[in-house]
């Protein structure tokens, strides 16, 4: 029996907006249990009780722990009201609208609002005895793609300000320094408000190489945590994807990255192992296992590289929706089960 851990994600639907056939994820579940070592499911989070009450009982009667999937810090403030991310001219910083269940739209992590409504949309809308934990996902500032690289609202300001920080666009470090601190605090608040609900804690983060730009401080995270995944999506052209967000930043910084150089999968294990000896929890790298058309144009070739390249991981999490995995996909991840 291999230890490699084998985590899935499902993807219900948004916070509004069309929701996933209870059916549908029933069923796909049931081929992939038959056919993988599942240790975990992700699913989330679109707010219907109803089905995470039947994914629960069908994942506990085979020994499989379910995680709720939350977004953080975006998303929320279709249920509550947020204050926004502003960008240096003062203005909302603009959404990403991937579908039309996800905006990636943006809000503030040093509003202490903002930072309870995650909390606050939990305890309305989800029951903690469906889930042995929660998996938190955008915990983190606008990326280069969202045309923002950080918050500019007075509240931020006056923490610079108290930094001594007058950003010009060229003291970076110390910019990026602040963010960090700043997502974290608001992270330890919000992990240790859903500890006290008896929950166990994931994490989704960016690729090491990427995290600066985004406010991530892994080893600290970490430490928050029960496992942390790095979003190792070398096939993506959309956020978070290796690609997309190489090219986001060049542009920005007016710099050229070589994409083959920081998309290959030898690299990519590489920043795996980085995680591995900083982190203090168990590292699960995220790769696409979904195929969409011109966003993640995967094939088995490539999942079963991903496999073998992170074989020294503590385990992997097939991403990021099983409804769109083809079943060939599927198959492939049976590599793990030598893993």
């Amino acid at each position: 029996m291999s230890t490699f851990k084998l985590t899935m994600q499902v993807r219900t639907g948004g916070f509004t907006g069309p929701r996933a056939d209870p059916a549908d994820i029933e069923r796909a579940l049931d081929d992939a249990l038959d056919l993988l070592p599942l240790q975990r499911v992700i699913i989330g989070w679109a707010p219907e009780p109803g089905i995470y009450k039947q994914t629960a009982a069908q994942l506990r009667a085979r020994g499989v722990e379910v995680y709720l999937w939350l977004p953080v810090f975006s998303e929320v403030g279709v249920l509550r009201s947020c204050s926004p991310v502003l960008d240096t001219t003062g203005q909302r910083a603009a959404p990403y609208q991937l579908d039309a269940t996800e905006s990636f739209d943006f809000y503030c992590p040093t509003d202490p609002d903002n930072i309870q409504a995650i909390l606050s949309i939990f305890d309305q809308y989800f029951d903690p005895t469906d889930f042995d934990g929660v998996f938190l996902d955008k915990i983190r500032y606008p990326s280069f793609a969202n045309g923002a690289f950080g918050c500019f609202c007075p509240r931020c300001q006056a923490i610079f300000d108290a930094a001594g920080l007058s950003f010009n666009g060229h003291n970076w470090q110390d910019f990026f320094e602040i963010r960090t601190k700043i997502i974290s605090d608001a992270l330890t608040t919000i992990c240790a408000g859903f500890r006290a609900k008896g929950l166990s804690i994931g994490l989704d983060v960016f690729a090491p190489f990427l995290t600066d730009s985004v406010g991530q401080d892994i080893p600290t995270l970490s430490t928050l945590a029960d496992f942390i995944k790095p979003m190792m999506y070398a096939r993506t052209n959309a956020p978070a994807g290796l690609p997309f967000e190489l090219d986001a930043l060049d542009q920005a910084m007016n710099i050229t990255h070589d994409q083959e150089e920081y998309t290959n999968l030898d690299f990519c294990a590489k920043q795996v192992a980085w995680m591995k000896a900083v982190c203090a929890c168990p590292v699960y790298p995220g790769f696409e296992v979904n195929r969409i058309q011109g966003v993640a144009d995967t094939d088995p070739e490539y999942i079963k590289g991903c496999l073998t390249a992170y074989k020294d991981a503590d385990g992997v999490v097939a991403s990021w929706n099983l409804l769109d995995m083809p079943r060939e996909h599927l198959e492939a991840l049976k590599l793990a089960e030598r893993l």
